[in-house]
């Protein structure tokens, strides 16, 4: 068995760098992860890689499988942002809801397990992976994992800043999937 621990990224700003809000969360986080991980892999976006920095580690891989979502969703955010004001739910709550977004997410949501298998693969046998990656996009991964159905209640809710999902591959199949919230 191989473990790949994908988390979101800390909070960020408009300029999409951490904020003192999000390195407090680093913080308060930093305490639950393993003191050493086989391998350290990034999204993109320099969030990711400044929450890792931020978490004490250092020498990652860049990991466009594990980016934010695509653009594709983003047209149906009006329509999500909608329901969420009028339901006062989270954003991503909302977004399950429309019917065009759900198959969008699913393909996020397969896209982000080829790159835990993809991880895996360049593990030992017993080895671990940290992985910073987006909220919205390791919610559906978790979701596929436990059955396909996306009904956030499963997990939760979604995830914060610095939350985030432990994998557990066999072979090349994603085996089980634990949610991980911060400590209170």
């Amino acid at each position: 068995m191989r473990w790949v621990e994908v988390r979101r990224h800390a909070p960020s700003g408009d300029d999409k760098h951490l904020t003192a809000e999000g390195r407090e969360v680093v913080r308060r986080v930093r305490a639950s992860l393993q003191p050493r991980y086989d391998a350290l892999v990034v999204s993109p976006l320099v969030r990711s890689a400044e929450t890792l920095e931020a978490m004490g580690f250092s020498g990652w891989t860049v990991d466009p499988g594990f980016d934010e979502m695509p653009e594709s969703v983003r047209m149906f955010m009006p329509q999500a942002k909608a329901i969420a004001a009028e339901q006062s739910c989270q954003l991503l709550e909302a977004m399950v809801q429309v019917p065009q977004i759900w198959d969008l997410l699913r393909s996020v949501g397969e896209r982000v397990l080829g790159g835990v298998r993809r991880v895996a693969g360049t593990l030992p046998e017993g080895g671990r992976a940290l992985v910073i990656s987006h909220g919205g996009s390791i919610e559906p991964a978790a979701l596929l994992v436990m059955g396909g159905e996306m009904r956030l209640e499963r997990i939760g809710g979604s995830l914060a800043g610095c939350e985030g999902a432990l994998f557990a591959v066999e072979g090349d199949r994603v085996v089980g999937v634990e949610i991980l919230r911060i400590p209170a």
